[in-house]
């Protein structure tokens, strides 16, 4: 598997969606899935920052 972005390492997007918009290749058939899986996290990523929660 061939990857450009860092996103599926820190989590929020699946290895299936950026292989749907050519960033992630897959070398190995099944490869694909099994990596999905091995990154997929119990939670989602949360980052409190933003208008609601300004960092200062």
């Amino acid at each position: 598997m061939e990857c450009r972005p860092l996103s599926p390492f820190l989590g929020g997007t699946t290895l299936a969606s950026l292989a749907a918009a050519g960033l992630v290749q897959e070398l190995r058939p099944g490869a694909l899935a099994l990596a999905d899986l091995a990154f997929r996290g119990n939670r989602q990523p949360f980052y409190p920052g933003g208008w609601a929660f300004p960092l200062y």
